[in-house]
């Protein structure tokens, strides 16, 4: 039967359910689902009479029972929005955030294009993407040690039809490289072990450990990035990190600066202190 807005209405029943249940986008969520169901157009709920049928009601229930358990949704989509483009993304990595996008427009702004890019910890590979399909580097090596979240990244070079990236299994904290880069970018697992213990159960019970804390004090990849940058990155080069938590940023700079760089501090949109720059 047609009713106009008939999948609205049930769409909006099954929002306050999750409501319920802590999560407020619930509408917007389950359209989002519906539309990579290719079951409708967003638009059609607000200008065309649809048919409520059997399909959709089982298509709903079925993201509702999913997302009930908080399975973030990027994870029930196999999608996730990074600098405008689409990701595919799954459990073995971690989603991408808004904030880290600001990272691109910082290299946009303060650098020139460049030769070499390694891109470490790469996860879902969309930084690392993402500066190639922006032409901020030539050549880039997304390294992450886990070969899982290599496969993901392959997925992802192959649905843009990137040749310019080339795969690396390492673990930065024991492996070296034989060779230096004109930018080396990261966003780091930084979380500390005792923040780890009190995220949200979105974040927790979903997200790869590994790409979250660094189960210690949220400053062991940053006391290993200052000891090795000398050894890969060239003269002139350029390194950008994600930083953690605010009250960590202090510590941060002053393991750089010890080793003698000279760091700048940039913010995201939401006026926090998010990046760290260093330049040789």
């Amino acid at each position: 039967m047609l009713i106009n807005n008939a999948v609205l209405v049930y769409i909006k029943e099954y929002a306050s359910h999750l409501k319920k249940h802590g999560i407020n986008n619930g509408q917007q969520e389950i359209i989002w689902y519906l539309e990579h169901k290719k079951l409708l157009k967003k638009e059609q709920l607000y200008t065309h009479a649809i048919m409520l049928s059997p399909k959709i009601k089982q298509t709903i229930q079925t993201y509702y029972n999913i997302r009930k358990t908080h399975k973030p949704y990027q994870y029930i989509l196999n999608s996730a929005n990074f600098y405008g483009r689409e990701f595919y993304v799954d459990s073995r990595v971690l989603i991408p955030r808004p904030e880290t996008e600001q990272m691109i427009e910082i290299l946009k702004q303060t650098i020139s294009p460049v030769n070499s890019c390694l891109d470490i910890g790469s996860g879902s590979g969309c930084i690392a993407i993402t500066i190639a399909l922006e032409e901020i580097a030539s050549k880039i090596v997304a390294c992450d040690i886990s070969s899982d979240c290599l496969d993901v990244i392959r997925f992802n070079i192959s649905n843009y039809a990137i040749t310019n990236i080339e795969l690396l299994q390492k673990d930065v904290l024991s492996d070296s490289w034989n060779k230096k880069f004109d930018l080396i970018v990261s966003n780091p697992p930084y979380i500390t072990n005792e923040e780890y213990q009190v995220l949200p159960k979105h974040i927790k019970n979903f997200e790869p450990k590994i790409a979250l804390t660094d189960q210690s004090d949220g400053l062991v990849f940053y006391k290993r990035f200052a000891a090795i940058l000398n050894n890969i990155l060239m003269p002139k080069g350029v390194f950008v990190c994600e930083l953690g938590s605010r009250h960590l940023i202090q510590n941060i700079k002053t393991i750089f600066i010890k080793h003698g760089y000279q760091v700048v501090l940039h913010k995201d949109l939401n006026g926090d202190q998010r990046f760290l720059m260093i330049s040789l």
